[in-house]
């Protein structure tokens, strides 16, 4: 009879374990906002390390003086980046008008 009991109480045991493992993988597939950052995350660093290749792939066919005069542009950018700024918007607007005056 106690061995019945024993018995008894392991599949309940085990059962309750069972069943709070079910709930968490439920209530992980209900939490859409944490899937998202999730995926997001995911995407996020997949991104950073598809640029970091691409960014060690241009630093080994550019030459160097073409590096070091990227390297004086960079620096010029981070200490004024407004005029690169204003540069970079009349671009996109002259590239963009073009494109809207030929599609018209």
């Amino acid at each position: 009879m106690a061995q019945d009991a024993d018995a008894v109480r392991e599949a309940i045991a085990r059962d309750r374990a069972e069943l709070a493992d079910t709930v968490q993988a439920l209530a992980r597939k209900v939490d859409v906002k944490e899937r998202v950052r999730e995926k997001v995350s995911k995407g996020t660093e997949q991104v950073q390390q598809k640029a970091g290749e691409v960014r060690e792939q241009l630093r080994q066919v550019t030459p160097e003086p073409a590096r070091s005069q990227l390297s004086v542009l960079a620096d010029m950018v981070k200490e004024r980046p407004v005029p690169f700024l204003v540069a970079g918007a009349l671009v996109v607007g002259l590239v963009l008008g073009r494109l809207w005056a030929r599609e018209r």
